[in-house]
């Protein structure tokens, strides 16, 4: 899973940058209709989010940016999620000129999850060592994103989105015995 990795803070307070830093998505929104930034070209005709919705899936590597309000923003989201894993391993991030927010990359609430133990919880374990490095705690933020890593690399605790069975619980065990391996043995 890749990603695009931006400069941080946008200014103009209506437009800003969403996204994952090193897995998942980014999206810059703003007023008007979708635009498009296209490799190598930065003119290009606007399409509606219908249209451009199958372009993400049969081709998704034809954009480095995407432009569009919120609304459509949301739409794109939540289907470039579902290309790279699904709603519960995508981190977010949103930057304005004063502020910053970190919370999952999709708006995807899984209601049905609810008190039953069973949600991913990688998407807001990697926003918040995202937010870790915005903060300027590297050491931090990279232990958190590194025993995330680890444990879905290792494949053995997986969660019911992953092709696995376990719980929420027993993934978060996991990550956290993969952050300080020697203190908890």
């Amino acid at each position: 899973m890749g990603g695009f990795r931006g400069t941080g803070k946008v200014g103009g307070g209506r437009e800003g940058m969403g996204g994952s830093g090193t897995w998942g998505i980014r999206w810059v929104w703003g007023s008007g209709h979708v635009r498009l930034a296209l490799r190598p070209y930065l003119d290009r005709p606007s399409p509606t989010v219908y249209s451009l919705s199958p372009q993400l899936v049969s081709n998704p590597y034809q954009y480095d940016v995407l432009v569009m309000p919120n609304l459509y923003g949301n739409i794109i989201d939540n289907l470039a999620a579902g290309l790279v894993g699904g709603a519960g391993v995508v981190p977010g991030e949103s930057f304005s000129a004063e502020y910053a927010v970190f919370e999952t990359g999709a708006r995807h609430p899984f209601s049905q999850a609810m008190g039953r133990n069973i949600a991913n919880p990688t998407a807001m374990l990697l926003s918040s060592a995202n937010m870790l490095r915005h903060l300027n705690l590297e050491f931090h933020s990279n232990l958190i994103s590194e025993a995330v890593r680890k444990v879905i690399k290792l494949g053995k605790v997986r969660t019911r989105d992953m092709g696995g069975y376990s719980t929420t619980s027993d993934f978060l065990k996991s990550v956290i015995d993969n952050l300080h391996p020697a203190r908890l043995r």
